[in-house]
């Protein structure tokens, strides 16, 4: 930048760009020594820029695309030509050029434009359409997050409903035992009992009638009350 602002006093350079093709030059002056270089030489020119420079005239091949890219941040001419380089890379094209604009302070630009050729005879691809055909769609944690609770709340709701479930039929299996026992009275004999100085004082055993002995009607009492 202190060559171009040299050679360019009034021209209010703020910064320089690389140029990305190649030129040939020759009768070569330097700044330094005075001396004259006649003879071409390939060399990779510097484009000395002003804050007025808006970029020049993109030269596009048949076949290639322009994009343009705007930012608010400052960035230098690395940071533009590596993010051509990444985006011609997406598309499946090889970089051609690309040139930075909209300088905002020394050596950095919030813009750039830059071209690219197709690689093959497929040509360039839709950078929406092979990114949603390629990609698959990340899962956003609230989506992620509502289904495991689903899934939670479903178990949680399965397995109480296998607990009522379960305890009806024990609940079932008690009352019908109960009922056998000391509800039914049909094929039972009664026996009254006298205990202590009161008569009134009298102990109902059931016992069950079908037993042949009497050894068998002592070892089976069904159920007992006192009134």
């Amino acid at each position: 930048m202190k060559y171009c602002q040299k050679v360019y006093p009034y021209g209010h350079v703020t910064s320089a760009v690389k140029y990305q093709q190649v030129v040939a030059i020759g009768d070569w002056r330097n700044i330094t020594t005075e001396k004259v270089l006649p003879a071409k030489r390939l060399i990779t020119p510097y484009r000395c820029l002003s804050n007025d420079h808006d970029g020049e005239e993109v030269l596009v091949p048949k076949g290639c695309k322009a994009f343009v890219v705007s930012k608010e941040i400052c960035r230098d001419d690395a940071h533009w030509l590596q993010n051509a380089q990444a985006n011609c890379q997406k598309i499946h094209g090889a970089f051609y050029s690309h040139q930075t604009t909209n300088p905002c302070s020394n050596g950095n630009f919030k813009g750039a434009s830059h071209v690219c050729c197709p690689k093959d005879a497929k040509g360039l691809r839709d950078e929406k359409s092979d990114e949603s055909s390629t990609t698959p769609r990340p899962i956003s944690q609230d989506t992620e997050a509502n289904a495991a609770s689903n899934v939670v709340w479903d178990f949680v709701s399965e397995y109480w409903k296998f607990m009522v479930l379960v305890l009806a039929i024990v609940l079932g299996i008690a009352i019908g035992y109960l009922a056998l026992r000391c509800e039914r009275r049909d094929g039972f004999e009664q026996v009254s009992k006298e205990q202590g100085d009161s008569k009134e004082d009298l102990v109902f055993e059931y016992r069950n009638t079908a037993y042949s002995s009497s050894e068998d009607k002592q070892m089976k009492p069904t159920c007992a009350s006192q009134v």
